[in-house]
């Protein structure tokens, strides 16, 4: 369903928008289901959609590899490098339970999306 609706939904199709942003979200939902949903928010909805920005953020620690690398992906591109949006991914990146490929694409998603002169991004780097 959700790869039906990023091939035919416009950008900013707020059902759509709202059904990927519920099956990310949905935590008995397969990882795969999670991995779509997460490619649909980072196309369909709106640069700055604080809801779907809201919702990747939520999972930068889903349990799975594909899912966390599609986050970061969507992230990138429609997050809008926002005080929150930067101390997430920073916390995502500092936190030393997470795995370090997680780590790690974290700081990347960090660089790509932080203003530059980010404070918080800068101590994430020097950390």
């Amino acid at each position: 369903v959700l790869e039906v609706l990023c091939t035919n939904a416009s950008r900013g199709h707020q059902f759509a928008v709202a059904a990927a942003r519920d099956e990310l979200l949905r935590v008995d939902a397969p990882a795969a289901v999670r991995r779509v949903a997460a490619k649909a928010l980072g196309s369909l909805a709106w640069p700055g959609d604080e809801a779907a920005v809201g919702a990747l953020l939520q999972t930068t620690h889903d349990c799975d590899d594909h899912v966390r690398e599609q986050v970061f992906l969507s992230v990138e591109a429609i997050g809008t490098g926002s005080i929150i949006e930067v101390a997430t991914i920073a916390d995502c990146a500092l936190d030393a339970t997470a795995p370090i490929v997680a780590r790690c694409r974290a700081l990347q998603c960090l660089a790509r999306i932080a203003p530059s002169g980010s404070t918080r991004a800068l101590q994430c780097a020097i950390q």
